[in-house]
């Protein structure tokens, strides 16, 4: 996965043989507190969603919160994908919180 640090960059997936798939692009790169992307949870969806991730200092630690946002602009079967992803989010992340414990 390749996120391009800039308002205006593409995230996207390198697979096998170098072709690029396209996920989504950066609404707002505002380090160290704030990316916004819009994201195509499936590619032949209507629109993309919206990620937003905000990091936040608290005690001695960071705060890392993510919205996934704007399911009506996916179409037909937003209300499905929404449910998945629900429970998805934990998956997705959980390498990154058992790293930070």
């Amino acid at each position: 996965m390749v996120l391009e640090p800039r308002e205006g960059g593409e995230m996207y997936e390198l697979a096998k043989g170098g072709k690029r798939e396209h996920w989504g692009r950066v609404k707002a790169w505002e380090p160290p507190r704030r990316l916004v992307i819009a994201w195509h949870v499936n590619p032949e969806q209507a629109g993309p969603t919206e990620l937003e991730v905000t990091f936040a200092s608290e005690g001695g630690g960071t705060r890392v919160e993510l919205e996934h946002r704007n399911w009506e602009q996916a179409g037909d079967g937003a209300a499905e994908m929404r449910e998945n992803h629900d429970s998805g989010w934990d998956f997705v992340l959980a390498p990154f919180v058992e790293q930070a414990s």
